[in-house]
């Protein structure tokens, strides 16, 4: 069976295999951007029908997870238009969090007083650290 990181790494070379406009960098930039933000936009439309026009639940069957999945492909082509290491996302996502909630929890003073200067020196430290950890 193949692991999640082997799907996630299968994924990223057919988004950019299946990319009409993988010739043209700007423009596949501009291509997996709009794809994202429309796929994610599909989600929210299934959200948007099941809470104010009484549709079911169309989580359970197998729409999300299609609707997430063309969400995941365009984020990947995304991540390698503009020459992005997925690690370094999930990296800095984290290190933004820790910082910005120390206590991980909520409280909602801590995105009213936000220090973003002290969030971007810690994104830029973990990733940092991370890539050297790796070599």
């Amino acid at each position: 069976m193949k692991s999640t990181l082997d799907l996630l790494n299968e994924l990223r070379t057919m988004a950019n295999g299946l990319s009409s406009t993988k010739d043209d960098a700007e423009e596949n930039r501009l291509h997996m951007a709009v794809g994202l933000a429309t796929e994610a936009g599909e989600v929210l439309d299934i959200e948007k029908k099941y809470r104010y026009q009484g549709h079911g639940p169309m989580w359970a069957g197998d729409r999300i997870p299609a609707e997430v999945g063309d969400t995941l492909f365009y984020l990947l082509g995304y991540l390698d238009a503009v020459d992005l290491d997925i690690r370094d996302c999930l990296v800095a996502v984290l290190a933004k969090l820790r910082y910005r909630y120390p206590t991980d929890e909520f409280r909602p003073e801590d995105t009213l007083y936000r220090d973003k200067d002290g969030e971007r020196a810690a994104v830029r430290g973990a990733i940092t650290r991370d890539r050297e950890e790796r070599v």
